[in-house]
């Protein structure tokens, strides 16, 4: 797990080792363990690496490491957990190797194979391979996207890639500029970029999930071809629910097997709920069984739980009874909010992101990991995407079905109604139940994925605001960069409903704020629900194997049963890991909101409407009435200005 960068000048300038250098080293805290660079003086490319590490942790496991004597050269970030199997397998052909790490596996099955190898790997990553023979460049990313790669190309000029956006700050010749559609677009909708292969930046792109690029000097446009399609890989499921069960079981627990692999201690975030708690226990199965997973660590057991005493998102009572149940060792944080605005200010500048919420609550977690000198988490992400654990998935798959079964649209009901706190059910009920003809007095907007709260709505409209709360409109969808798009338009409701919540839609998202989240703090995630059997597996199956009784994610609670707490396994209600942002907006941070909206940059954006997002924030204040629409509304505004304020004064 590492920071990845390259420079290719294309119209031959020297490349500088200290410029090299200066680029790769501002991702200093995604690997702090190691610092390599090197540069090809005729061809005037190099690569950068910053060091995590994990696997093969001797100097021979540095990068950038070269295989076929000399042929490749290669830079990677993420592990390819299948590594010992493919090892045997090249090994079969002949091929030997000389370190213990999976990145040596990589060249090889590159060499073995060409650009196929990628359909043999199981884990994550973002890697180039420069092949000295052809003078060209190999990039590919893993089949979803949980670790990044972003690029800037100017054909005849430069090729430069990261694996974050914060690089490009450092990269001589080059100045970073928001670019201000794209900001704006998500700042009205979080999850509108990261799918689709763009960020908030001119000429600064994402290599997306799935695709790989071969790059040549005399390249003269960027294509991103597709390698992988979760729609070509559907399997045949078996039509026995139990048997359903058992198979996904089966996958799951060696997708865990296989993820403990690592020659450093490994840790779990553990909140309490279904998914986390599942992948914990689990853990405990796996590690107890009759055969110990090869290359594993022994300390395995430790949990980390983030606490929030006296707010609604406190959920450290549900965690106690996992650590009951596998007498697992357990550290609890409170996490320190002193200097609360200062902090977030600084994680948001490294973030580089737009998002619905401050990431600092769970940075706080992996802070704690690494402070006790762990490096991996083995984490529950995914699940949510995939088997409806938002209600507003339930709530347009209801939404969206006419003439259906009454049985199943109440249990539907039900199910969304179960997801919310007590005090919010009677306003959703309200809602979902109203025929078409009403739905003019819903107490809710919905405009493109963002909600609009009903008292917002009314202050827009005194305001002569449409589209968003404030005044952004994102009229157009902005093109995909694959040269094969996810086509969804003929697939049922339900089906596109979860399959664009995990490809397009709110996974990517989410996944690239694990990604800065953890790395910011030197620590790597793993996902054993984001395996691509789990996957494939999952969106082959029937829409109330994942969806009914009263429960969403339904295959992994029954998959789980015995296996992990039952009072767990049977929860309904969703609180998700986030900030106490209504309290923070009220309290601790009001000052700092005030003085960040009453600035000159922020009432004379060309982005935002300043002074009502001032008067709608100053309001709130004063009354201590933030609600989370609010927050969730409110933040991506406060979130682009502390960026925008950062670039100008770096």
């Amino acid at each position: 797990m590492c920071g990845i960068v390259g420079i290719w000048h294309f119209d031959k300038r020297t490349l500088h080792r200290e410029k090299l250098k200066s680029f790769a080293d501002s991702l200093s805290h995604r690997g702090p363990d190691d610092g390599s660079y090197w540069i090809d003086n005729t061809a005037t490319f190099g690569l950068g690496y910053r060091r995590l590490s994990i696997l093969d942790l001797s100097p021979a496991g540095n990068q950038p490491m070269t295989y076929a004597n000399a042929r490749y050269k290669i830079v990677y970030n993420g592990e390819v957990f299948n590594f010992l199997e493919l090892k045997r397998e090249l090994e079969e052909k002949s091929y030997r190797f000389t370190t213990t790490s999976d990145t040596e596996v990589i060249l090889a099955a590159y060499d073995c194979w060409g650009k196929d190898c990628l359909s043999k790997f199981n884990g994550m990553w973002a890697f180039a391979i420069w092949d000295e023979t052809k003078q060209s460049l190999f990039i590919a990313r893993d089949h979803f996207g949980i670790k990044p790669l972003f690029y800037l190309f100017n054909a005849g000029n430069i090729f430069a890639f990261a694996s974050e956006t914060y690089a490009f700050k450092f990269l001589d010749g080059f100045k970073r500029q928001f670019d201000k559609k794209k900001l704006a677009y998500n700042i009205a909708d979080s999850f509108c970029l990261e799918a689709h292969g763009h960020t908030i930046f001119e000429n600064l792109f994402q290599v997306l999930p799935g695709h790989y690029m071969e790059i040549q000097a005399d390249t003269s446009a960027i294509k991103q071809k597709r390698w992988w399609n979760t729609l070509a890989s559907i399997v045949q499921v078996k039509s026995d629910y139990s048997e359903q069960v058992s198979c996904f079981r089966e996958l799951f627990f060696d997708s865990i097997r296989l993820r403990l692999r690592s020659d450093v201690p490994i840790a779990s975030a553990l909140s309490g709920g279904l998914d986390s708690s599942s992948v914990y226990c689990s853990i405990f199965h796996v590690m107890n069984g009759k055969t110990m997973p090869e290359r594993t660590p022994d300390n395995w057991q430790q949990a980390f739980v983030a606490t929030f005493p006296g707010t609604s998102i406190d959920e450290k009572a549900y965690a106690e009874e996992v650590i009951q149940f596998t007498n697992g060792k357990v550290e609890y944080i409170e996490p320190d909010f002193t200097n609360l605005a200062e902090k977030i200010k600084q994680e948001t500048l490294l973030f580089d992101s737009i998002y619905l919420t401050p990431i600092l609550a769970l940075s706080e977690v992996y802070r704690a990991m690494h402070q006790q000198k762990f490096k991996v988490s083995m984490d529950g992400h995914g699940v949510d995407e995939m088997l409806f654990g938002y209600p507003s998935m339930l709530e347009a798959v209801l939404k969206s079905r006419h003439n259906g079964s009454v049985q199943i649209d109440k249990d539907l009901l039900e199910t969304i109604l179960q997801m919310y706190f007590p005090e919010e059910r009677g306003g959703i009920k309200t809602n979902l139940t109203m025929r078409p003809s009403e739905q003019g007095v819903s107490t809710i907007k919905k405009i493109g994925r963002m909600v609009i709260p009903a008292g917002i709505q009314r202050l827009m409209n005194r305001a002569g605001l449409s589209g968003h709360p404030f005044g952004l409109i994102n009229k157009e969808r902005l093109p995909s960069l694959s040269d094969a798009p996810y086509e969804t338009a003929t697939m049922s409701n339900e089906n596109r409903i979860a399959f664009e919540a995990f490809h397009t839609n709110m996974l990517p998202t989410i996944l690239r704020n694990c990604d800065r989240i953890s790395m910011q703090q030197s620590m790597e995630i793993r996902m054993p629900f984001i395996d691509h059997r789990i996957v494939s597996f999952i969106f082959s199956l029937p829409f109330r194997s994942k969806t009914a009784d009263g429960f969403s994610k339904r295959i992994v609670r029954d998959a789980m049963k015995n296996y992990i707490p039952e009072c767990i396994r049977t929860r309904k209600g969703k609180i998700g890991f986030n900030a106490p942002m209504p309290e923070w907006f009220s309290g601790k941070l009001s000052e700092f909101i005030l003085d960040e909206i009453s600035s000159a940059s922020f009432l004379q954006s060309d982005v935002w409407n300043g002074k009502w997002v001032k008067a709608f924030a100053e309001g709130r204040i004063k009354n201590r009435s933030w609600t989370w629409d609010d927050c969730m509304a409110f933040w991506p505004v406060l979130n682009a200005h502390i960026l925008l304020s950062g670039n100008d004064q770096s």
